[in-house]
């Protein structure tokens, strides 16, 4: 792999892809886990890395305060030997600022490492907001990166690549991607991921620890109904209903507003497994024509329950808005779908019938979940 030397104190590693919302998938973890995966020549997409790991499939929702960050927790590691691969973790846990402090200079000297060794490095919290990212290079105290928070889009000129951004912030976790051997046989891996992923959906509780858990699977959907429901926990004050806010400073207004807190973590994670389960689709239109038979007829079936999955997420996506979608001028909140802009005429707020309303549409998601793992069940057994 060539290197581009920064002056004399760095390295950067070269035509490392963008990243960005509606590009490169809505789980950071996974799209900046892909472009990495690109760089180094593999055949392996958005698509396969959200399949294999279970990442399509997944429900997980943080307990007992939501979290916006609880669907891009990183699915277990189990994924990577697929592919020939190892993913190890790093961590900054130190109890005190002095061992944090120690901490960062070991991942200094890890991530130097390997970007000279030619391996980009997946790192979250490098600018503005915790989102992964992908550091790309160094020189001297600086780090160089790719994350969601570029601002390029969609729209955005595909023909060059935009020159890497500095971190604007070190590092609190980050993961290392190596070559350990040679990817396993493609229909076992279909199999044994397809496995975990029907016997994850049955574990209730996960990522337990002193401040809380993941609420998972079937009981994911069992708690988020429970919480839209009870109002007590949705007894906001008239000024953070009404706290303005953009998408740039959305992080710092939620630090003291409950509300935006919220209302954000409900749209991420509606619209991050909105996200997972169009993939989902993808993934078992992929890989059905690899099967023939019994086994080729339940991926089939596979593709259209989850077809009708993603188009309950899809239209339900109304009463699931970002903050940062109100339109304060005209009065009403817009919705970003992937087909059009959609608009919720007349409200302002993320108000009880908005949430009795979604609880109804995830009260159905589940059921529809449950037919889709029903099939899975079946399948798994003539994979």
């Amino acid at each position: 792999m060539i290197l581009i030397r920064v002056k004399s104190m760095g390295k950067n590693l070269p035509n490392i892809g963008v990243l960005g919302w509606g590009i490169t998938g809505e789980t950071s973890f996974m799209g900046g886990l892909a472009e990495i995966m690109k760089y180094h020549r593999e055949p392996y997409d958005y698509v396969d890395l959200m399949g294999f790991s279970g990442a399509a499939f997944r429900i997980n929702i943080a307990q007992p305060q939501w979290c916006p960050s609880a669907p891009d927790m990183f699915p277990r590691l189990h994924f990577a030997k697929f592919f020939g691969y190892e993913l190890t973790p790093f961590f900054n846990t130190g109890k005190d600022e002095l061992e944090r402090t120690r901490n960062q200079d070991t991942f200094k000297k890890l991530i130097k490492k390997e970007i000279r060794k030619g391996n980009p490095v997946l790192a979250i919290d490098l600018i503005r907001i915790p989102e992964w990212g992908i550091i790309t290079g160094f020189k001297r105290s600086k780090l160089y990166c790719r994350t969601y928070s570029d601002g390029v889009d969609k729209n955005s000129d595909k023909t060059h690549l935009p020159e890497y951004n500095v971190a604007q912030k070190f590092p609190w976790g980050i993961f290392t991607l190596h070559k350990v051997g040679e990817p396993m046989d493609r229909k076992k891996a279909i199999k044994e991921s397809l496995r975990w992923s029907l016997q994850h959906w049955n574990v209730p509780i996960i990522e337990k620890n002193p401040d809380g858990y993941y609420a998972n699977g079937l009981n994911a959907y069992e708690a988020w109904i429970a919480q839209l429901q009870n109002e007590e926990r949705h007894n906001y004050t008239e000024d953070q209903m009404t706290q303005q806010v953009t998408f740039t400073n959305l992080h710092h207004a939620m630090e003291n507003n409950p509300y935006l807190t919220n209302m954000q973590a409900n749209a991420w994670m509606y619209d991050a497994y909105y996200d997972a389960r169009n993939v989902a689709v993808k993934f078992f239109e992929r890989i059905s024509n690899e099967y023939h038979g019994i086994a080729q007829d339940l991926i089939l079936q596979l593709v259209d329950q989850y077809r009708e999955i993603e188009k309950i997420w899809y239209l339900g996506w109304l009463d699931f808005p970002f903050p940062f979608w109100v339109d304060w001028k005209n009065n009403r909140i817009a919705i970003y779908g992937k087909e059009k802009v959609r608009y919720t005429e007349g409200i302002t707020k993320w108000d009880s019938n908005m949430r009795k309303r979604g609880s109804h549409t995830l009260k159905l998601l589940r059921e529809e979940e449950k037919k889709a793992y029903s099939i899975l069940d079946r399948a798994v057994k003539f994979l």
